[in-house]
Formats: C-alpha cells, structure tokens, sequence
C-alpha cells in the first residue's frame, strides 16, 4: 500500500471518530472558538489602543511635554534654566485656564463635572496645529457669539455636533457656548487629567475673572519636545534658583502619561480577556490530551489490529491529530471570524473608553489569521506529543490491553471496611485511582476558580454604580464642599447650616492644597477636626492623626516612600520643615493614584500658621437633593462673589446700574484679591447711594457627585457588564471541561459500570459515584483559587488605581459553594450515558 493510500486511509479513519464523538469534537471546537476569538481581540486591539493614540498625537501636531506653573508664580528663569539644561531651543509659552471638577450640563440634561483646561486659539495654534475635522462654516460661525471647540473626546464619548449648546456652569449661573467644531489634540484628552477647549480671547477673560481658587487657577505653560528631559531634576534645579517650594505650583505632562491615562481601564479589560483566552487554551489542550489518552485505552486491540496490519505508530498518532486538526481548524476559524465581524463594535467601544477614533485596517484580518492559525498548530502539537504514546503498545501488548506483565496493585480503601456509604467510598476510590486526570481538573478548576471568583468580587464591587468606586477615594464624596471669603466667621456659618433639618452634619476644614513631602513630591492635603467625622475614609492599617504632630497617608504614598506606622515624615512649606509621626495608611485612589496625606486640623496649621480654615463640608440627610439644597444656600448667603463676575447689567434705572456695577467690582475684589471686606458710597445729583460686600460669603461651592457621575459611571456600567460576562464565559468553560470528562470516563469504564449494574448499583448510584469523586477536586482547586484571586484583585487595584480593594469573603464562599454544586450537577448530568449500559448487551458482547 502506497504513503498516499495509507494517510487517505487515516484521514478516513479520523473523521470516522469525528462522527462517533460529536458532542467531544463540538466541546473541543468551542474551546478553540473562545481561544482564538479573544486572543485574538487581545492581541489585535492591545495594538489598536497605541496605533490610534500615535496617529491622533501625530496629526495634532501637539508638543511632547508640558510644564506648567501658577502664572502669579511664574520666574523666567524656569524657562532659562529648560534651555542651558536641556538644550531645549525650541520651545513655546502659553497661557491656560484650568478648572478641577467644572460643572456642566450634559446631553442628557444632567449636572455632571470635569477637569476642564481653556485656551486662546492663538496659543493652542502654538501648542499644536489646530487641527480642526467637523466645524460650523464661515458664514456660520460668523453669528455666534460664543463660540467653543471642543477636543475629539466629547464627540465620540459625549455624543455632541456642531451648533449643540453647551452649557457650563459656575456657582449656580449657566454660561452658553456653540460648539463650533472638534479638533484633533494630542495632550489634555482624559478624563483623568482633564480635557482642552479653545474658547475665543473675550470668552477667556471671563473664565479668568470666574476660575481663581485653589481648585481653579491660571497656567503659564512651556511647551517642548526632548528625548531625555527629566521633570523631577528639572523642578529640583529650579527649586535651587528660586528657593521656593516650585513643586507645589507645578505639574507636569508628557505624551507617554497621557496615552497611560486613556489607555487605563482599556488595558485592564484587555488583560482581563487575555486571562480568559489563556483559560480557555490550557482548558483545551487538557480536554485534547485527557480525550486522547481515553481513546488510546479504549481502541487498544483496534490499535494492535492496525498495528499488526502494517501501520507504523506514528501513522496511528496521525489519526488522532488529523481529528483534532480538524475540529480545532473549524472552531479556531469561526473564533477568527467572528473577531474580525466583532471589530466594528469593539472599535465604538474602545472609542468611547479612549476618546480617540480607533479604525482598523489590513493588518488586523492579517494578525487575526496569524493568531488562529497560532492556535491550531498549539494545539495540534500538545496532540501530537500525546497521541505519539501509541509508540508504547506494540501489537501483543495492544492485544493485551496494554498490560506488560502481570502485577496485582495494592488495594486502596477495599469495600470490606466501609461503615458509611458504599457511593462515596467507590468514588474516592476512583479519585485515588486516576491522580493524573485529578491534578489536571484541578490546575484547570484553578485557572478557571481564579478568574470566576475575580469576576465575582470585581461584579460586586461595580452592582453599586459608581458607590464602590467612591469608597476608594480616600475622600468624602457625599459631601458638598463650601469655600467661603476672608473674613467670614466660619464657625458661625457652620453652625448655622449644621441646624438646618436637611443636613446631617457639617464640619469645618482647609482647602485641598499640595504640602511638599521633603525629598519627595507634593501632595494633596485632606484635613478633619476630628476623624471620627469622616464617613467613607477608612485606614487599612494603623489609625487617623489625633494630635497636631501626627499624619495618616495612603497606601501608594507609604509603598513609594517606603514608609510606614511609626515612621516619621518631613512635610515643606514656605520654607517650614516640620516633621510628623505617621498613624496609619489610608486606601485611596484619588489624586495621582492615590499619593494623599492626612493631617488633623490642628496638624496643618502647625506647619501653615497663616492658612485660616474656609471650607465648609455639608453632609445631607439620605431624602434630600443636591442640587436642590445648593440652591437654598446661595438664598441664604446671597450668592457668591465669583457668580456676579461677568454678569450681565440688566438694569432700568440708572441706580441699579451704579449698584451692579459696584457689586461686580466687589464680586472682583474678593474673588480674586483676597479682599475681606468692601464698602462705597457714590453720590449722583444729590442722591447718595451706598453698598457693601457683607452679602458676599461663599466664594465658590463644589459636589463630588457631578464628577463622579461624568468620570466613574460609563466606567462602572461597562466593567459590570465585562464581568459579567467573563463569569458566563468562564462557567460555561467549567460545564465543557467536565461534561467531556464524565462523558469520556463513561465511556472509558463503560464494562466497569456494566459488572457493577449486574451486582445491583442502579445508575443514579454510578451517576452520584462519578459526580462525588469530582468534589475533592473542586473543592481544593476553589480553596487555591480563592486565595490567588484574592492577592490578584489586591495586585490589579494597587498597581493600577493605587488602592486596596476589599476582599469580599462573603461573596467568595458563596461563589465557592455555587462552583462546587454547579460541577456536582454538571458532572451527574453528563454521566447520564450510563443508563445507556445495559448488562444485556455488555454479555453478548
């Protein structure tokens, strides 16, 4: 017989095996399918997130670094020093306007904030090209008075178009704008570090008359593009220069921050599905190996038939490849396809996460097929290496079995000495008996235990909206925050908020200002009277400052510092070193992931005498609306000072004129000069009008809620969703594992089974046997599993987001004990073949 005629004959033979074993060349046909489809998501679209920044930065034309400062604090000896340096030439100098949590009124008709930065168009033409993609015409744009340009973000995750209005708010007064038109920008287009408008010159002045507070501020920034620019040595020298603390009035961004930044959550769900596909390929090669092994014992006389026939084992191992080539080629091609017909939705997808246009091209169906056919040849090699153990059985021992010589084992837990029930004692028998199909049920159970129950904690935390996310803040953000102006006794306006029956309570502390940690970075300082007021900071470790000489920080601040409970700290200002005995860790993920400090209210005037507590926090009663209640405090106090800057005169009488032009230069006064107190007396004929700033208290009022609404919600539906669906995947990956198993072990000891039903065992007693002997497996996989995806949550949420997450033990033994009933029920089930085997036929056999 020819090479040809033999190898058609195999190939005969393999899809003979096709047909018998349907339900097995499905389950291995899915499985390829799940691999292929997400590697193939993972790999391709890891490499779309990085092509779609490269090509918005590089059409942007944007600056590859930006320096920033105070402007009021700015020296031109910063820029100097950037150019002897660093042999930086070419560089730019503009101005922006940046402010932290900017309310405005979405497209939905909800309040929600941003971290929002405003530009002159001729500085942002300087910044980078202004590369504008939709706009209104110039005919258009000629009639609008205040027109906006909004960067490529809020077209693609807003839903916003050109002639949209768009509203900003600012302590209670709106301020419309026409969107004129989107633009491609390369820095400043996350929500994270916040997002570029280019506004016109008379609209920018505004802005700077209205955003002057410590959450809102004007920049001077120096623009520049360097390979081996360092921002830490860069603000050291100029601290040498200037002998000022340089580091509390300067941030910093560069392009490979930035990409990070919008990339973050995208990576997290890319390597989420990553796991998974890997999951799933260790998942088959399992199944291909057990299945084969089972059917090597099973066709062992068919094999020394063969054999004795002239066939040479390695054309006998052929047979077995060529099937799981085949149900592997067919499952691994449609987990392709379907990939590349997903493409289109995951691309709006990553869009929406990103806010850049990501599009795909040739190279990805090119990849795509690169990674399945990656897959196949996988797979088809682990096949291979087991299906080539046929070598092991020449004829007389495949006639016999496989049985070499004649040995009697040992006799583990004989039935003689069972006192309980006889079904558990045979099923760990059997366990005891096949330890190598055990231990690989339970490095699979593993994989699949670990990222179930990382699903599971991860869909717990995101079931509360955006709740759980916020209680890693390491801030109150059910509280609404009050700045008022010098002068104003605060202890009184607190006390008289405090007895309104609509809050809970209120409390009095300083602005969130940046404290230089000596040899380190500046950070954010969050003060209480007394921590015992705090409702959603909680201490990982140790306890919250009580004295004035005491600090509490967080969790990334300690592991970058390395410092910890006992450790002392040295905090700069102005030129004050004072130093503070650390109490505790606190989890946040707020400000840079998390680098917080916590000090008593008492502990940051020991270092900043001068500061005078001026932010009230209110914390509401559960039944009472925000923004209703914000309302009733601008009735109160009359407004704020910053909300008259800019307002329109709508006055008749030439009094009222006089009054409202008076109030705006007041509202000026305080707002922006630190002003305490303004009385004026204008006489007109022999009138005598006169006025105050006493009905001026509260400078500015910002929530939490509209921040987090615009930055964590989309955030917290689309990670519930991805778990949600990782725990289906990874569920219906355990049913197949195990169906196939119990199928095959079925099939594998069918004449077992057979003897055993002539001696009176009925099929539900083998079913519940097999199903039994799969418990210890699970349950010692599920034990392993728990604890590796407890330090694996722990690991994902410190090293991406700077916070600890909770363990959620509750949650984890629930879905312990949900894997170890769901397993039991799919194992009986699937050993449902057994009422199949009738003694009858075993006997005629």
């Amino acid at each position: 017989m020819n090479k040809v005629g033999k190898n058609m004959k195999i190939l005969r033979l393999s899809l003979f095996n096709l047909k018998r074993n349907k339900k097995e060349a499905l389950a291995i046909a899915f499985l390829a399918m799940v691999t292929s489809l997400l590697l193939s998501v993972f790999i391709v679209n890891n490499s779309k997130k990085s092509k779609a920044f490269d090509k918005a930065f590089e059409e942007s034309g944007c600056v590859d670094h930006i320096v920033s400062f105070d402007k009021d604090k700015y020296r031109d000896e910063y820029l100097g020093i950037l150019e002897d340096e660093y042999n930086v030439d070419d560089n730019i100098e503009i101005d922006t306007l940046f402010s932290e949590s900017a309310e405005i009124i979405d497209k939905a008709g909800d309040k929600v904030s941003y971290n929002m930065y405003f530009i002159k168009e001729r500085d942002e033409r300087k910044l980078e090209d202004f590369t504008i993609f939709d706009s209104l015409s110039d005919d258009e744009l000629s009639g609008v008075g205040h027109p906006i340009w909004m960067p490529e973000a809020f077209k693609l995750t807003q839903g916003y178009k050109t002639g949209d209005t768009f509203i900003l708010i600012n302590n209670a007064k709106e301020y419309e704008y026409i969107v004129a038109g989107f633009y491609k920008t390369g820095l400043y287009n996350s929500r994270g570090w916040g997002f570029k408008f280019v506004v016109s010159d008379e609209d920018y002045e505004l802005l700077s008359r209205m955003f002057n507070t410590s959450y809102a501020k004007e920049y001077h920034n120096i623009g520049f593009n360097s390979i081996d620019f360092s921002y830490d040595d860069y603000i050291d020298k100029c601290e040498k220069e200037s002998l000022e603390n340089t580091k509390a009035y300067a941030t910093y961004i560069f392009s490979e921050y930035e990409e990070g930044s919008e990339a973050e959550y995208i990576d997290i769900f890319l390597t989420i599905i990553g796991a998974i596909s890997i999951v799933t390929l260790i998942a088959a090669i399992f199944v291909i190996r057990h299945k084969i092994s089972n059917d090597i014992d099973d066709q062992m006389q068919q094999i020394g038939v063969l054999e004795a026939l002239g066939y040479r084992s390695r054309e006998i191992s052929l047979s077995y490849l060529y099937e799981y080539v085949i149900s592997c080629g067919i499952g691994a091609g449609i987990g392709g396809l379907l990939s590349v017909f997903a493409a289109p939705v995951i691309e709006s997808a990553l869009s929406s996460l990103m806010g850049r246009d990501v599009t795909s091209g040739n190279i990805d169906i090119l990849k795509t097929v690169c990674i399945t056919l990656s897959v196949i040849v996988l797979i088809s090699l682990f096949a291979l290496f087991k299906a080539r153990t046929v070598k092991k059985f020449p004829p007389v021992i495949a006639f016999r079995k496989g049985i070499k010589t004649h040995h009697f084992k040992k006799n583990i837990l004989p039935l003689e000495k069972t006192k309980g029930n006889v079904n558990r004692r045979l099923a760990f028998k059997s366990i005891l008996m096949d330890i190598k199909t055990n231990l690989g049920i339970v490095v699979c159970i593993i994989l699949s235990g670990t990222t179930l129950l990382f699903g599971v904690m991860n869909y717990s935390f995101f079931s509360k909206g955006t709740k759980g996310l916020e209680s890693l803040f390491g801030v109150d953000t059910n509280s609404i925050m009050i700045t008022t102006v010098s002068g104003v006794d605060i202890e009184g306006m607190r006390d008289e908020l405090a007895a309104n029956p609509s809050v809970r309570k209120a409390r009095i502390a300083f602005e969130m200002e940046d404290i230089k940690v000596k040899d380190s970075d500046s950070r954010i300082v969050i003060t209480y009277e007394d921590y015992k007021d705090a409702d959603m900071i909680k201490t990982t470790e140790g306890r919250f400052p009580e004295k004035d000489n005491e600090i509490a920080i967080s969790v990334s601040r300690s592991k970058m510092d390395n410092k910890y409970i006992g450790d002392s700290i040295v905090l700069e200002y102005n030129g004050i070193e004072k130093e503070y005995i650390i109490t505790g860790t606190v989890c946040s993920m707020m400000n840079n992931r998390g680098s917080v400090l916590y000090l008593t209210n008492e502990g940051y005037q020991r270092i900043a005498a001068d500061k005078r507590p001026n932010v009230i926090y209110i914390y509401l009663n559960d039944d009472v609306n925000e923004e209703d209640f914000i309302d009733k405090i601008y009735e109160m106090y009359g407004g704020s000072a910053k909300d008259s800057i800019g307002k329109e005169n709508e006055s008749e009488t030439e009094e009222e004129r006089i009054k409202n032009a008076a109030d705006e230069k007041i509202a000026t006064l305080l707002a922006e000069y630190g002003v305490t107190s303004v009385d004026y007396a204008v006489r007109v004929g022999d009138k005598l009008i006169t006025g105050n700033s006493r009905r001026y208290q509260i400078r500015e009022i910002l929530s939490w809620q509209g921040m987090i609404k615009a930055q964590m919600e989309g955030i917290s539906k689309v990670s519930k969703y991805a778990t949600i669906a990782a725990v289906i995947v990874v569920a219906i990956i355990v049913a197949v594992i195990l169906g196939m198993l119990s199928a095959s072990n079925v099939k594998r000891k069918r004449r077992d089974y057979g003897i055993m039903k002539s001696m009176g065992y009925s099929s539900k007693d083998l079913m519940t046997q097999i199903a039994i002997g799969i418990i210890p497996a699970v349950i010692i996989s599920m034990v392993i599993a728990s604890v590796i995806a407890v330090y694996l949550n722990k690991s994902v949420w410190m090293l991406g987001f700077g916070a600890v997450a909770g363990s959620h033990i509750p949650e984890i033994i629930i879905a312990d004990i949900v894997m170890v009933v769901f397993c039991y029920v799919v194992t009986y089930i699937s050993a449902g073949k057994i009422k199949k085997i009738s003694v009858t036929e075993l006997m005629t056999e």
